[in-house]
């Protein structure tokens, strides 16, 4: 219940009072607010400029242009790593595999950038026990003439594609990687 305050005495009155119960004094006529109501906003129609629209257009096109231009440069790296996801699919259907008795490769997995890897286990050894700079020195050069040499590396041959070689020991531990990127035919 709000109140109304006398003018002559500065009572306090009920809002319903007309006359002070102080005083006697006419009451002012509490002032009641309405809530303001904002009209709502008209938005006016854009009206576009022929130049404006030409500038719009004019960036549609060039937007469109860097995005082919782009998809068409990355799309055959794209592509190549889709592929190699489809060999290493393959060869992991039959991993692990036992390459010789030394040798397991337990699966391959494709790195961005036109990478398969060959993950291998080394299973009769202990890596405190090789010297890795041997070790790669002596497959390096077998691995690099196998993607020169043999028909099934065209693939690798044809769009530059480099193979990983990553070796553990028996115990999971690392023992070296060899990266060879296949030359190009």
């Amino acid at each position: 219940m709000s109140l109304v305050i006398c003018t002559q005495c500065n009572t306090s009155n009920s809002s319903s009072a007309r006359y002070c119960s102080a005083c006697g004094y006419a009451l002012p006529k509490p002032v009641v607010e309405e809530p303001q109501v904002e009209a709502p906003k008209v938005q006016k129609k854009a009206r576009l400029k022929g130049s404006t629209i030409v500038a719009i257009l004019g960036g549609v096109l060039f937007s469109l242009g860097v995005y082919w231009g782009t998809n068409r440069f990355l799309n055959s790296g794209i592509l190549v790593d889709k592929q190699l996801g489809v060999v290493s699919n393959e060869i992991n259907k039959a991993c692990p595999i036992l390459v010789d008795s030394e040798t397991r490769l337990d699966n391959t997995v494709v790195l961005p950038g036109k990478v398969l890897q060959y993950n291998y286990t080394l299973i009769n050894v202990v890596a405190s026990d090789i010297d890795t700079s041997a070790f790669k020195e002596a497959l390096r050069p077998i691995i690099l003439e196998q993607a020169r040499s043999n028909p099934q590396m065209e693939f690798f041959r044809k769009h530059e594609v480099t193979l990983n070689y990553y070796y553990r020991d028996s115990t999971g531990s690392y023992i070296t990687l060899i990266s060879v990127p296949v030359p190009k035919e």
